[in-house]
């Protein structure tokens, strides 16, 4: 039995901290403590109960059809130290990853809309980067679209593949500092 129970203790003491981040955690803690609930032929009928019994009450808990689900795994996305979603199926992972990018998107959009409505002031305080911007233009800008612009979906997803690609920090660093 306390080898069963170790693996909660453990997430427990995990999830029990406000120095980091642990909403992301909560899914892949939820994926590994799955994997040691698996009946094993070498345990007693007793024990193979109760692991049946904890995983039916964590599957329903963290059900894929509540909003939860989906901003816990939006979260884990985000965490480098998760962030390859390996707790997910694949079509699950593709979900995840076009809802970052949809709100990712959105947010660009509102940026650039807001970029328009620059004051006097901001104008006057220009500094040798962005003097070095109006003389060079666009001229060094990769991937220009028609126009010479950039196209931002086309760049959010370059950014997300970038982060994808990159190894995740270990489980038990702290992802703020990353």
């Amino acid at each position: 039995v306390r080898a069963v129970l170790k693996p909660f203790k453990v997430a427990t003491e995990a999830l029990s901290t406000d120095r980091f981040p642990t909403a992301s955690a909560v899914l892949p803690l939820k994926y590994v403590l799955m994997s040691h609930l698996q009946p094993s032929t070498g345990d007693l009928q007793a024990l193979n109960d109760m692991k049946t019994k904890i995983s039916a009450d964590l599957e329903k808990r963290y059900s894929h059809i509540k909003d939860a689900f989906m901003l816990l795994n939006t979260a884990s996305y985000l965490d480098p130290r998760f962030h390859r979603l390996i707790h997910l199926a694949r079509d699950q992972q593709q979900e995840v990853r076009d809802k970052v990018h949809r709100e990712m998107s959105l947010i660009a959009e509102d940026e650039e809309q807001g970029a328009g409505t620059a004051t006097e002031t901001q104008h006057s305080e220009k500094t040798a980067l962005s003097a070095m911007g109006s003389l060079f233009g666009d001229v060094y800008r990769q991937n220009a679209g028609p126009g010479g612009t950039l196209d931002i979906g086309t760049v959010l997803l370059q950014e997300m593949q970038m982060y994808e690609t990159e190894t995740p920090l270990p489980t038990d660093s702290n992802p703020l500092r990353w």
